[in-house]
């Protein structure tokens, strides 16, 4: 864990790799439906 704190690059590629997912959810989320997704989620979750 201390690895992760001390090096400020893997933020980056936390985002880079979080923000199409989060794109292509959003989507999905908009073409299936709220509850669908939420369903999903909670399963997951």
């Amino acid at each position: 864990m201390t690895t992760l704190t001390t090096d400020p690059h893997w933020i980056w590629k936390v985002f880079a790799i979080l923000g199409p997912l989060m794109c292509l959810i959003g989507n999905l989320w908009l073409g299936w439906g709220f509850e669908l997704i939420s369903y999903i989620v909670g399963l997951i979750l």
